[in-house]
């Protein structure tokens, strides 16, 4: 007597369309947390960034992290350089700029952040042919 149970045709198939679609999803989430980040860090050096003489706006940067499923994203301004030091009292410390403002980083992310979800929604949907 046979025992009762399931069985699925093209179970492989499956499997490999949805390992797939993840690592395509993952590919658009990257890429649109890069787009993301790049905008914001424009807006960041453009309208916040104190400007006394360039050297703090011209170290923001954006770097890809995390792993091929967990993409992440690091913006930030200073880095290893002498401006590293300079960046993180500007942006911590109130004080009258003639241009920016303290939390120039902080500021526009947060500002930003309504369209994070849209931005890497329009990747995945790319990426996956959504």
């Amino acid at each position: 007597m046979a025992k009762g149970g399931v069985t699925f045709k093209n179970a492989e198939k499956v499997a490999a369309a949805i390992k797939n679609f993840a690592k395509r999803s993952a590919s658009g989430t990257r890429e649109g947390l890069t787009v993301w980040g790049h905008e914001t860090m424009t807006i960041a050096k453009r309208d916040f960034v104190p400007v006394e003489f360039g050297t703090l706006m011209a170290t923001g940067t954006v770097e890809e992290a995390g792993s091929d499923s967990a993409p992440e994203i690091v913006l930030s301004f200073g880095g290893d350089s002498p401006a590293g030091a300079y960046a993180i009292p500007v942006h911590e410390r109130p004080a009258r700029h003639s241009k920016g403002s303290d939390k120039f980083l902080q500021t526009p992310a947060q500002q930003e952040s309504k369209k994070l979800l849209g931005v890497v929604g329009q990747f995945i949907r790319k990426a996956t042919g959504l």
